[in-house]
């Protein structure tokens, strides 16, 4: 057996493509997708799996997913002294096919039980962090998945449908629990609440449903004039943060059925959202193509704290768990994932590796790695933050937001 150096595991995350009329079908361990991963770990470039390609499909016409207009020089500025040393490449990289480029999407998600999620457009795969099982728990016929969202505990997925349905599976058990209609167009956003999964999209409503009913009990919120392409609860589960295609973010109070608060200062779309886990209130937003700028919010007395601009759309946000900092991930022009202090925004790094927009991002359960997913159709794992001595428990809320330069 010859095995050939690297700094990085390449494998081939590929799912069963044999057709099938199921709605709905559970695969194991031992399906030919982990089969790729196995032959591809243990003979590397030596064995050469099958390469799919995309199947013709319409170009998406939302203003985010237009090729990217031109723009001023990209050039990234200088980094300050106190950068921090940051892995050059992904300890891992899985080639995952079929992995949606688009902007209104959110297909990727890791549990707290250590079980990545990713939709591949008609298909939801889980990959075993721990393990390395691989198994395909639903595929779709005639529809594609455009949301996942795992609860709190890490047992039940939230899926979202091109149609407008949700399914909700629970993940010992690997079947579908719950099968919820009411948005009539796609359902690109899912987040759990403290009581209620939420979910937006297309038709530009937020339906909360509370699934401890036998019965689909469901709150319908309108306030978007357009798409809704951001939704994230805060960590108290007190507020939720909406972002939408018409540049605006809202702010919504667990207790009421209108928005408390708007914020207009972005002039694009606005799908990425992240509450701070470290300071209460603190809310960080980013702008797409036409704003490209990352902001920070006190949302307890409606005030900007902060804002940066950026070399390109900005696609996702997320706080991490164990350090104050934050990660943003970026599309056109610069596919790009970079590292900030928190919360002067101060730029302390980039990664860098993808060769298209970077989409989706998550965090391993114990908070150290970064997953991230790109138009290039590959999956990157980042050692990037330490692990918190679990002993010490969780860091004291901030009520002051401090210096913040």
């Amino acid at each position: 057996m010859h095995c050939r150096p690297s700094h990085e595991d390449n494998y081939r995350f590929i799912p069963n493509r044999a057709s099938s009329s199921l709605h709905l079908q559970g695969e194991l361990a031992q399906s030919s997708g982990f089969s790729f991963l196995l032959r591809a770990q243990l003979f590397g470039d030596h064995w050469k799996s099958p390469r799919l390609k995309y199947s013709s499909r319409q170009p998406n016409r939302e203003k985010e997913n237009l090729p990217c207009p031109i723009m001023e020089s990209t050039v990234s500025s200088p980094l300050p002294d106190f950068q921090r040393i940051l892995p050059k490449l992904p300890y891992k990289v899985l080639d995952a096919p079929k992995l949606l480029d688009d902007f209104y999407v959110n297909v990727l998600d890791w549990s707290s039980r250590d079980w990545l999620a990713v939709g591949l457009t008609s298909e939801v795969y889980l990959w075993n962090a721990k393990t390395t099982e691989v198994m395909r728990l639903a595929y779709y016929a005639r529809t594609h998945v455009t949301s996942l969202a795992w609860d709190r505990s890490g047992n039940t997925l939230a899926v979202g449908l091109d149609t407008g349905k949700v399914q909700v599976f629970d993940l010992e058990k690997l079947q579908l629990i719950r099968d919820l209609a009411g948005h009539a167009s796609r359902v690109g956003v899912l987040d759990w609440g403290p009581v209620v999964l939420s979910s937006a999209g297309k038709d530009r409503k937020i339906i909360h449903r509370d699934l401890r009913e036998s019965k689909d009990f469901l709150v319908s919120l309108f306030a978007h004039r357009q798409e809704v392409c951001g939704l994230k609860w805060a960590p108290d589960g007190q507020q939720l943060a909406s972002g939408g295609n018409d540049n605006r973010v809202k702010i919504w109070s667990l207790h009421r059925n209108f928005p408390v608060t708007r914020l207009d200062q972005h002039t694009a779309a606005v799908k990425a959202l992240a509450w701070s886990p470290h300071q209460h209130g603190l809310l960080a937003t980013g702008g797409g193509t036409a704003d490209r700028s990352i902001r920070l919010w006190n949302t307890l007395d409606e005030s900007s704290l902060v804002h940066t601009e950026t070399q390109g759309q900005v696609c996702s946000l997320l706080f991490s768990r164990n350090t104050n900092e934050l990660v943003s991930v970026h599309g056109y022009c610069v596919n790009q994932v970079l590292l900030w202090k928190s919360p002067s925004l101060s730029r302390m790094g980039v990664l860098t590796g993808h060769t298209n927009r970077v989409l989706y991002m998550s965090l391993s359960a114990d908070g150290s790695n970064l997953v991230t997913g790109a138009g290039d159709e590959t999956l990157r794992f980042w050692r990037l933050f330490p692990i918190r001595d679990t002993q010490e428990g969780p860091s004291e809320l901030d009520l002051s937001f401090g210096e913040l330069r």
